[in-house]
């Protein structure tokens, strides 16, 4: 009776121990951890379930090699990598549970044999497969007891490897969409920069006279002081000078805006008054074609602050602005105002211009990707970048349009609290 007792007492306890196990590695996969914390967490669960005194955790890498990822009480092999034979690396799929690779009572087979070469010191292996792929083999050493395993210890050692080669599975399908979504912010950061770059493009015949003037300004005082010094009064020259030095800070205002405009600048965000972005940004329409000749009128009513990336934020100022002279047909009776207000913890900031309107059965189409009302002269990934910059802020871009009267594009972004707004 005390012999049952006490076999029941066991079978309890190794009973308990396994829903113990099974229950770390559940919520060990299903944490936030990396992919090395999480294997090496599960294997010494696993380990300490069936009282096993070392254990390792292997990957498949490039198809048809087992390469070691985390390993417990074993010694060290250089290298940490194994190839499997032809037809080896797709057998282990078929197994559906654990293997023990050191079966006394019968010779071990092929597949046996193959995977005792590449897991030494193991006496027993699982299978990490998930929709008929392998993704790894766990091993398992001998017992601390020298005990043989059982077929429960099987069957535990299987459960749990089935549930390692989920969270594994998991893993890599996170790591794709990181990547994946990696690779679309980049992609979308060059379309951005492209589109910068192409306004300043379109500008370059604008920027070049602006600084042709003060250019040919500076030369010809500078000739004439040079080849009439003789003939020219102290007066004259001060007077000359003069004009040189203030062409030559024109000049080097000139460079500033456009290098200001031009120059990558991150996703770095700072604190800024809206009407500071907007002047900054209305400062370089001088340069563009379209818009140095339209009458651009200013309706500041107030000064919120905003964290915003001022470069990008002023590449979206820019491109509504571009947009709003394109939309009226007589840039002489063109007017666009730029309006900045503050309402329910926002700064907005709003473009409006008396064009031709944006038809009602266009408007839901505007701000997708590649569509454009300009035919060819559009790439129809301008407002959707707007978009992107502006929903990258934390705020929103939206627009009210009718046909024949004008289109008011407006943009929110939250105010920066004042204990939050450098002095």
């Amino acid at each position: 009776m005390e012999l049952g007792e006490t076999n029941l007492r066991r079978s309890a306890a190794r009973l308990l121990y396994s829903l113990r196990a099974t229950a770390d590695v559940t919520a060990e996969i299903a944490s936030a951890h990396d992919l090395p914390t999480t294997a090496r967490s599960s294997l010494l669960s696993l380990l300490g379930a069936v009282s096993a005194t070392k254990g390792a955790l292997y990957l498949v890498r490039d198809g048809a090699a087992l390469e070691l990822v985390v390993g417990r009480g074993i010694t060290p092999t250089e290298p940490e990598r194994c190839e499997l034979k032809d037809g080896v690396a797709s057998a282990p799929v078929r197994l559906g549970s654990a293997l023990r690779l050191n079966a006394q009572e019968k010779p071990p087979d092929a597949l046996a044999g193959e995977l005792s070469s590449c897991l030494p010191e193991m006496e027993l292996c699982a299978p990490l497969v998930v929709r008929n792929e392998l993704l790894g083999i766990l091993g398992v050493g001998p017992k601390l007891t020298r005990e043989p395993y059982s077929e429960l210890d099987l069957e535990l050692v299987s459960t749990l490897a089935t549930m390692l080669a989920s969270g594994i599975h998991s893993h890599n399908l996170i790591r794709g969409l990181q990547e994946t979504n990696q690779r679309l912010r980049d992609m979308q950061e060059q379309l951005i920069e492209q589109e910068r770059l192409a306004t300043v493009g379109q500008s370059a015949a604008a920027i070049a006279h602006e600084v042709r003037n003060p250019l040919t300004s500076i030369r010809g005082f500078a000739a004439t002081i040079h080849d009439s010094l003789e003939d020219l009064t102290p007066e004259m020259i001060r007077e000359f000078s003069q004009v040189i030095m203030e062409d030559a800070e024109r000049l080097a205002g000139i460079i500033e805006e456009v290098r200001n405009y031009s120059k990558r600048t991150g996703y770095e965000m700072v604190p800024s008054p809206l009407t500071q972005v907007a002047e900054e940004t209305l400062s370089f329409t001088k340069f563009d074609t379209l818009l140095r000749r339209m009458k651009i009128e200013r309706d500041f009513r107030a000064e919120p602050c905003v964290m915003v990336n001022r470069g990008k934020m002023k590449q979206v100022l820019l491109n509504i602005l571009r947009n709003a002279a394109q939309a009226i047909d007589d840039p002489r009776a063109g007017v666009i105002r730029v309006a900045v207000r503050q309402e329910d913890g926002f700064g907005v900031l709003s473009v409006t211009d008396n064009g031709t309107g944006i038809p009602v059965e266009k408007q839901g189409r505007i701000f997708e990707p590649f569509y454009t009302t300009k035919g060819e002269e559009g790439t129809g990934l301008g407002l959707q970048i707007c978009k992107q910059i502006v929903e990258n802020h934390g705020g929103t871009i939206d627009f009210v349009s009718q046909v024949g009267v004008g289109t008011t594009f407006s943009i929110r972004l939250p105010v920066v609290p004042q204990e939050n707004q450098e002095a």
